[in-house]
């Protein structure tokens, strides 16, 4: 498979996601589609948008009638998803806070058989390995930044507002490669939880939106989902503690959640 195929494959696999809390809209970002019923993964900050905060007890987002969360390709209709794990919790003995796996799984509350999806890579992706990355990303502008420019008095423009709307989220596929790959392995007994999987530091940036994409190999096999960017320190005697975006994205892969039970 090229990568004009894998850029394809991907625009069929991406989603949009949008997560309202009480009818407000709260956060956005991406998911991807990794069953035939339309199964998403995305990363767990984009439905808890205080998934780290350690001082708090964890939500449960699986019966919360409140939370609403929405998704789309991009040029499709919003379908309803309900929250099946978000951001897997284990304690380890001598850590004060539990790690925490910043993967979600969604649910289609209509499935549909025969969704276009990615297949699980059955192995770790070696440092080295080339991917591509998909995600909507807030860095993505309309052509020649037109809706700056737009009467939004005008009728015509009033009647064009969810074709602008999908103007606004858009995909974009990046080209990286495995610089770094860890293995990670750890139980909670207490919690019956054991995890098995790999992180990854992918030497391509990746922006506010993506949270969630897909990091594919060549043969358009999920190697895992993007959750953060990566930042570096730059510190100053005027600046203590400044930190900005490095250029690489951290990946994790979908085993995490595939074994999280002992």
């Amino acid at each position: 498979m090229d990568e004009v195929e894998l850029c394809d494959k991907l625009m069929q696999v991406t989603y949009y996601v949008e997560v309202s809390y009480q009818g407000e809209l709260i956060n956005a970002g991406s998911g991807t589609c990794y069953r035939p019923d339309g199964w998403l993964l995305t990363a767990a900050h984009v439905i808890d948008t205080k998934l780290h905060d350690n001082a708090r007890p964890k939500p449960d987002f699986t019966s919360d009638t409140q939370l609403r969360v929405r998704a789309r390709l991009q040029n499709g209709p919003f379908a309803l998803y309900v929250p099946v794990t978000v951001g897997l919790e284990f304690q380890i003995l001598a850590f004060k806070y539990p790690l925490i796996i910043d993967l979600a799984i969604l649910r289609p509350l209509s499935v549909d058989a025969g969704m276009p999806f990615l297949p699980l890579r059955g192995m770790p992706a070696p440092a080295g390995t080339h991917v591509l990355l998909a995600g909507f990303p807030d860095e993505i502008r309309p052509p020649l930044d037109f809706d700056l420019k737009l009467d939004k008095q005008h009728p015509e423009v009033a009647e064009q507002q969810e074709t602008l709307r999908v103007l606004s989220n858009l995909v974009f596929m990046k080209h990286g490669m495995s610089g770094r790959v860890f293995n990670l392995s750890g139980a909670d007994p207490q919690r019956n939880v054991q995890i098995m999987g790999n992180e990854y530091y992918v030497d391509q940036s990746s922006h506010s939106g993506a949270s969630g994409g897909p990091v594919v190999d060549m043969d358009g096999n999920l190697v895992g989902i993007i959750c953060q960017r990566t930042t570096t320190d730059v510190s100053t005697r005027d600046y203590a503690d400044l930190r900005v975006p490095s250029g690489s994205t951290r990946v994790l892969s979908p085993s995490l959640l595939e074994n999280r039970r002992s």
